[in-house]
C-alpha cells in the first residue's frame, strides 16, 4: 500500500524543509514541495497528491490564482486542498470557501499539524463520498 501523498505550496523554504525532514511525518507521508507558484498547478497535475496545501501569498501568483487553476482543471479539480498561510482575515477564508478549499490552517504550523489537518481533510472528503454513493 503507497503512503498518502501531501503536498506544499510554499514560498518559505526553510518552512519546506521542516516538513520534509521531519520523520515523524515522512513516515505516514509521501511529502513533495514545490516554491513556485507559477509551477504548482502543473507540479500537482503530475504528483497526484492526496492533499495539497496551498500558502494563499507567495511572488508569482497568490494560492488564490493556484486553486482556481487546480479546480478548472479536469485532472486535478477533485484534490482536497487546504489553503496554509498566516493571512488570517474574514475576507482570505471567505474567498478560499468560496472557490472550494476544504480547509485553512494557519501559520506558522508544524508538521504534526499538517498531519492531523491532511487525516481530517481526507476523513471528511470520505463522509462526502459514501454519502453521494449511497445515494445513487
Amino acid at each position: 500500500m503507497r503512503k498518502l501523498r501531501v503536498m506544499c505550496v510554499d514560498d518559505d523554504l526553510l518552512f519546506l524543509k521542516s516538513i520534509g525532514e521531519d520523520s515523524r511525518f515522512t513516515e505516514e507521508y509521501e511529502f513533495f514541495s514545490c516554491a513556485d507558484a507559477r509551477r504548482a498547478a502543473a507540479d500537482i497535475k503530475v504528483v497526484k497528491p492526496d492533499v495539497v496545501f496551498l500558502d494563499i501569498m507567495m511572488p508569482g501568483g497568490g494560492g488564490f490564482e493556484v486553486l482556481k487553476s487546480v479546480r478548472n482543471t479536469l485532472e486535478t479539480r477533485c484534490v482536497p486542498v487546504v489553503m496554509l498561510t498566516g493571512v488570517s482575515s474574514f475576507e482570505a477564508r471567505v474567498n478560499s470557501l468560496r472557490m472550494y478549499s476544504e480547509g485553512y490552517l494557519g501559520k506558522p504550523c508544524t508538521p504534526l499539524q499538517i498531519a492531523a489537518k491532511t487525516k481530517e481533510t481526507l476523513r471528511e472528503r470520505d463522509k462526502i463520498d459514501k454519502m453521494l454513493f449511497q445515494r445513487g
